[in-house]
């Protein structure tokens, strides 16, 4: 598998708590043993790899800005591309960090992993939210919650650098429409905190930055919509 380990290592650091949800919520679906699973967007292949050792059947989709080799899976771009199997194929779709990525109309990718999920089969969604108290203090200071026009300078024709950025947060009202719009029905919506100040990474940084992070967390706990994150579990519904 071609995946870079100190770059894996620094993205673990940073959403280390997200993956530990994420593996926590996976296993509380009712799925078959060896159930086939589709990991959408699996670089670097932290999920990919904890569903393999749950010893689920494991299939993913890499970018073509961030390729993997492995027989099992397919480089291509999802807003564009078809997948290369058949209706009714997954138990589990997971996308993680991922639809904040997309330029444009995200429910062409969702409708594509609405086909290849079994009728009953899962879709699990993390993503940032838009409606996050860091966005909301930031409007009141009068900037934008965006990413900084310095990186749009970056960004070049058909290199995949437009990918890197969040082109497009949501709210859960949002995500939950896009969903349904894919022929989706959510089972499972929430707002989360999956970037407490309690990670690893947090403890090595400076006092001031630890404790503006402890402010800011202890602030998300007084309304559910300050959150920094959405979790969505949507299903395929039956036949």
């Amino acid at each position: 598998m071609s995946s870079v380990p100190e770059k894996q290592d620094h993205y673990y650091s940073i959403h280390e708590f997200r993956f530990e949800f994420l593996k926590q919520e996976i296993l509380k679906l009712p799925l078959s043993k060896g159930a086939e699973v589709l990991d959408v967007g699996c670089f670097p292949p932290i999920i990919f790899t904890f569903l393999q050792e749950q010893g689920f059947a494991v299939s993913g989709i890499a970018s073509q800005h961030e390729k993997m080799m492995e027989k099992s899976i397919k480089v291509l771009n999802i807003e564009t591309d078809t997948f290369p199997w058949k209706e009714d194929t997954f138990e589990l779709a997971v996308l993680t960090e991922v639809i904040e990525h997309l330029p444009h109309n995200p429910v062409t990718p969702l409708e594509e992993i609405q086909r290849v999920l079994k009728p009953g089969g899962y879709l699990v969604i993390t993503t940032p939210n838009a409606a996050k108290l860091h966005h909301r203090l930031k409007l009141l200071a009068g900037q934008s919650t965006s990413f900084p026009i310095s990186q749009l300078r970056q960004v070049k024709p058909d290199d995949g650098s437009l990918y890197h950025l969040h082109n497009r947060e949501y709210t859960l009202g949002e995500l939950a429409q896009l969903l349904e719009w894919a022929g989706l029905e959510v089972v499972q919506a929430e707002q989360v905190c999956l970037y407490p100040p309690t990670r690893k990474k947090v403890a090595q940084e400076p006092l001031q930055s630890r404790l503006v992070k402890w402010t800011g967390y202890m602030a998300q706990q007084l309304h559910s919509s300050f959150k920094d994150s959405l979790f969505i579990v949507a299903q395929k519904p039956l036949k």
